[in-house]
This record gives structure tokens, C-alpha cells and sequence, in this order.
């Protein structure tokens, strides 16, 4: 899932989403790897200017990584981050 580093954002996004499907179902909402796989997918929603979808899943992340991660985890202040680029993006 690197389409927000390789500029690839369709194609990231595209398996992002089955990506995080997948690991939601098989591994549940708020582990770590699904929460993560949510991130990078709405990196790509990012790189899409799709920054309303983006900035919704960022902060549909940001409560279960709290909870799952705590506030000190770095998946989770990268999610805080990337939820405040994206709510200055929306317009």
C-alpha cells in the first residue's frame, strides 16, 4: 500500500480499501495493522483530493487509535496530524 509515497493514488486506494475490509474483518475494527491500513488509505484519499472522505476517516481513526494505541503511539499522532492537514484542505 504505497500509493501515497509512489504517487499512485488510485491504485493505493483501490487496495487500500480491500486491504482494510479484509483486516477488519479478519483481525477487527481497532488492531493495530487494520488502523494502520486506514491511515494509508486515507493518505491516498489525500493524494486523490478526496479531503472530505480523508479527512472523515481520519477522524473516524483517531478515537480507536486512542483507544487501541494510546495518545503517545506514533500511528496515532501521526493520525492527529494528518486529520488537521486534511480538515485545512477541506473547503
Amino acid at each position: 500500500m504505497s500509493g501515497q509515497l509512489s504517487g499512485q493514488h488510485e491504485p493505493g486506494a483501490a487496495l487500500g480499501r480491500m486491504v482494510r475490509a479484509a483486516w477488519s474483518e479478519t483481525l477487527g475494527e481497532d488492531h493495530p495493522d487494520t488502523l494502520a491500513a486506514a491511515n494509508r488509505l486515507a493518505g491516498c484519499l489525500v493524494g486523490l483530493r478526496k479531503y472530505a472522505e480523508a479527512r472523515d476517516l481520519f477522524a473516524d481513526l483517531l478515537p480507536r487509535c486512542e483507544r487501541a494505541l494510546g495518545w503517545e503511539d506514533p500511528l496515532t499522532l501521526t493520525v492527529v496530524s494528518n486529520l488537521g492537514m486534511a480538515s485545512r484542505c477541506v473547503v
